[in-house]
């Protein structure tokens, strides 16, 4: 029988990657919306900060990846490759792209504070 705390924390997790996840995938818009605040010297608000400082975290974290995960990050989230067009890009399976996603969402969990 399942145990309803693993259970309960297996939800939560999933929750939390799929935030993580979310941030990955709107770092292009934070990335583009901070370059167009800053040229236009639009003032800065709270969301703004937090966007600043999510584009800043992703930045240094992939600076720390393996290569190969990087790539991965690059076509998945920055170019917004499906996972199948991803595993063609890099020349792996699709299940392999669902193991580097599940070891980057996770990463990303912890230097995001997620996790």
């Amino acid at each position: 029988m399942v145990n309803l705390v693993q259970l309960a924390e297996a939800v939560v997790t999933r929750d939390l990657l799929g935030e993580v996840e979310q941030e990955l995938e709107n770092y292009k818009f934070y990335r583009d919306f901070l370059e167009l605040s800053t040229s236009h010297q639009l003032s800065i608000s709270n969301l703004t900060t937090k966007r600043l400082s999510t584009v800043r975290v992703i930045d240094s974290a992939c600076g720390k990846l393996p290569p190969h995960l990087r790539e991965f990050i690059k076509y998945r989230y920055f170019e917004g490759l499906t996972m199948e067009n991803v595993a063609e890009k890099m020349n792996l399976s699709t299940s392999a792209c669902y193991k580097y996603r599940r070891q980057v969402l996770h990463k990303f969990g912890i230097v995001l504070g997620k996790l």
